[in-house]
C-alpha cells in the first residue's frame, strides 16, 4: 500500500464534509429526541434479571452523554473543514469550487456549470489545496 500526500488527505476531508454534517445532525436530532417516560408499562411486569438496580433517567443521561460525544467528533470533523476554506485565504473561485467538492459535486459538473475547461478545475483545485495546507502549517506553527 501507499501512503496518502497531505494534498490526498485534505481532498478527503473535504469530499466527507456532507457525511461527517449529516450524521452530527442526525446524532442530534437523536439527542434530542431522548425522554424519560412518565406513563407505566402496561406489558410484562416481571422483574428484570441482573443484580443491580437500573435508574431509567440515569440511562437516559448516558445516553445523551454517549451520543453527544458520538457527535462531538463528527462536528469536530466538519468544522475544521469549514475553517479550512474558509481561513486559508482562498479567492472565490477557490472558495466555490472547495465548496461544491464539500458538498458532494463532481468536478466535471462544475466545469460546464462554471463554463470552464476540466483541466482548468483541477489547477483550481490543487492551488486551493496548497492555499489551504500552506495556512495550516501557518497556524499550527510550521508543524
Amino acid at each position: 500500500m501507499y501512503e496518502k500526500t497531505e494534498e490526498q488527505e485534505i481532498i478527503i476531508a473535504i469530499q466527507n464534509y456532507s457525511y461527517n454534517k449529516a450524521r452530527f445532525d442526525e446524532l442530534q436530532e437523536q439527542i434530542e429526541s431522548i425522554c424519560y417516560k412518565t406513563t407505566p408499562a402496561y406489558g410484562n411486569l416481571a422483574a428484570s434479571s441482573g443484580g443491580g438496580f437500573n435508574s431509567k433517567v440515569e440511562d437516559m443521561g448516558i445516553r445523551r452523554y454517549e451520543l453527544t460525544k458520538k457527535a462531538d467528533i463528527y462536528k469536530k470533523e466538519y468544522v475544521k473543514v469549514e475553517n479550512m476554506i474558509e481561513n486559508s485565504g482562498l479567492d472565490e473561485r477557490e472558495k466555490k469550487l472547495m465548496w461544491w467538492i464539500a458538498r458532494n459535486g463532481r468536478l466535471a459538473a462544475f466545469a460546464r456549470r462554471e463554463h470552464i475547461g476540466k483541466d482548468n478545475v483541477y489547477k483550481i483545485r490543487d492551488r486551493a489545496v496548497k492555499k489551504i495546507i500552506a495556512a495550516t502549517k501557518a497556524q499550527n506553527g510550521g508543524k
